[in-house]
Order: structure tokens, then sequence, then C-alpha cells
């Protein structure tokens, strides 16, 4: 198989298993994982800070690096303050 082809294949399984949670619990967990759970805590705060424009939460972590669309972002805001994960 060629890389786009394994690539591919590692895309669409991890697609596949996380379409019913959030992106951004895959995210958080991925950090915690990685020994980044700090950073994985701020984040998780700005999500449940409703000081903080969506907008401005999307554009930092886009900015780094933590590729999520904005309705993905919103999307988890609105689960994590109904309480729903």
């Amino acid at each position: 198989m060629s890389s786009f082809s394994d690539a591919l294949s590692k895309e669409v399984s991890k697609n596949f298993k996380s379409s019913n949670g959030l992106k951004i619990d895959a995210i958080l967990e991925q950090l915690r994982k990685d020994g980044k759970a700090e950073e994985a805590d701020v984040m998780e705060k700005s999500i449940l800070d409703e000081s903080l424009p969506v907008y401005t939460i999307f554009k930092a972590m886009n900015n780094s690096g933590y590729y999520i669309s904005y309705g993905a972002v919103r999307t988890a805001r609105q689960r994590k303050l109904q309480g729903v994960e």
C-alpha cells in the first residue's frame, strides 16, 4: 500500500471511531496521554468559560496546531455546559 493509502485508512478509522464522541474529547485525551495534562486542563476550562467567545477558542486552537472546526468547538461548549459528554 502507498503511504497515501495508509494515511487515508488511518484517518477513516480514526474518524469512524470518534464520530460518536466530541472531537475536543479526542484532542484532550491525546494531550493527557502525551503527558500534557496542564494544556488539556487549560483547553477544557476555556471551553467551559462562557466569557470567552467560541471564535476566540477556535482561533487559538487552530493557531496552536489543533485543527478543529468552529462547529465542533461550539458543539463541545454546548454539550459540556449541559453536562452531556
